[in-house]
């Protein structure tokens, strides 16, 4: 006998007999044309608290509805709301959604589900579904921006199943989960020695919030060098100011020596015999006036852009 994937009719045949999950904990809105959406269950689940790690577990019949917010980093242990009692003809394939894919959604889970899954041999012999077992599925947020799942009700993965030969008697076993406390210990303790499983997210997340302090604080000396570099400025420009406040000082000076003494100068140059000497004096006091004069000027314009800047 070939494999055949179950669809159509068939998985629908499938379902409503009971050879996949339990009755009552399937959704037929689920159903695909080859396959089933996994829902996230309301219970058998760890969420992370506020600082990545560990926040609430609960455990089986401890019903969490609220939505469930997954930040960037963190990550959660999930199990499925459906229950499963595989037949022993029927082998399942589990894939991730690519809709919770491009959102950064990391899906952590085996990829085969087993015949027999769900079942348990009595002391007779006989096999029996104690209706209990489920899919369990770590996930973690890798992705910019919170991920949100409403328990009950949003998928979480999904599921093909394929028609097999069905396994002969001499080699059915028990295929049996990992329970959920041990899961719950092992990959989610809040204990750092026991850090094992999702503990490369949770550091991860600690480093990224370690850079983005460590950002802050950068931006925060930046900005109070540049708030230094301003302050540097205007002391800058005042002293600059008074320096040439006092040049311009000096200049006044010089030129208020040169317009007061010069007329008396002219006068002892005019009534002297030398015509050199009075040649001099006179273009002495002519290139102390224009000097002093000049340099008035450019005290004037240096100022004024000073306090331009």
């Amino acid at each position: 006998m070939s494999s055949s994937i179950l669809a159509g009719l068939d998985l629908h045949r499938a379902l409503e007999t009971g050879k996949i999950f339990v009755p009552g904990t399937w959704d037929s809105s689920q159903i695909r044309s080859s396959g089933y959406d996994i829902r996230v269950a309301r219970d058998l689940m760890v969420l992370p608290g506020e600082d990545g790690r560990v926040g609430r577990v609960f455990r089986e019949g401890e019903f969490h509805n609220a939505e469930v917010l997954l930040q960037p980093g963190q990550s959660a242990f999930f199990s499925s709301e459906e229950k499963l009692q595989l037949g022993w003809d029927l082998t399942g394939t589990i894939g991730a959604k690519f809709a919770l894919s491009a959102k950064g959604l990391l899906l952590l889970t085996g990829m085969i589900v087993d015949p027999g899954y769900g079942l348990r041999r009595s002391t007779s012999g006989e096999w029996f579904s104690p209706g209990a077992d489920r899919l369990r599925f770590i996930v973690a947020n890798v992705g910019p921006a919170t991920i949100v799942f409403r328990p009950g009700v949003d998928s979480l993965a999904a599921v093909q199943f394929t028609k097999i030969p069905t396994v002969p008697e001499q080699m059915r076993r028990e295929v049996r989960s990992i329970g959920f406390d041990s899961l719950a210990d092992s990959l989610l303790s809040e204990d750092r020695q026991n850090d094992a499983g999702l503990a490369f997210f949770r550091s991860v997340r600690d480093l990224r919030v370690n850079v983005e302090d460590i950002d802050a604080r950068v931006t925060k000396a930046v900005s109070t060098v540049e708030d230094y570099d301003k302050r540097l400025d205007r002391i800058e420009s005042a002293t600059n100011t008074v320096v040439l406040f006092g040049v311009y000082l000096i200049a006044v000076t010089i030129l208020g020596i040169v317009v007061g003494n010069f007329p008396s100068w002219m006068k002892a140059a005019l009534e002297g015999d030398s015509v050199i000497g009075k040649i001099s004096v006179i273009a002495s006091g002519a290139v102390y006036a224009v000097a002093a004069i000049g340099g008035l000027i450019a005290v004037v314009v240096a100022v004024i852009k000073s306090r331009r800047r």
